[in-house]
């Protein structure tokens, strides 16, 4: 494994760590909420793409993150506080759907 891919995968599993983590933690919603999920979807999407499945369409990385997010909502319906809510997993898939874009952008400025 070569440096950059190195680099790439650590750009995207400590980030994921850090959303996890926050999304996890047993405590009042935080204002500002839905944009927060498009932000973190809008990141990690395109960054799960090329640090994991370059050679692969676009199906593959949405549903992971679809996943992602689905399964996070259902483990903050079991902490109160915190409840599943339909809102964020809009956010999240409009996130996704900017990060598929943000991706192809990228991919056409710095080819690999």
């Amino acid at each position: 494994m070569n440096h950059r891919l190195v680099w790439i995968r650590l750009a995207f599993w400590v980030p994921l760590t850090v959303c996890t983590g926050l999304a996890l933690t047993p405590g009042p919603p935080v204002a500002g909420n839905v944009w927060s999920h498009i932000a973190a979807f809008l990141y990690l999407t395109p960054t799960l793409w090329f640090a994991h499945f370059t050679n692969r369409d676009r199906s593959t990385v949405v549903m992971w993150m679809l996943l992602y997010g689905l399964c996070l909502e259902m483990a903050q319906d079991m902490l109160p506080p915190r409840v599943a809510d339909v809102w964020d997993i809009g956010a999240n898939t409009i996130g996704i759907a900017l990060g598929v874009g943000a991706y192809h952008i990228c991919n056409r400025l710095w080819p690999a």
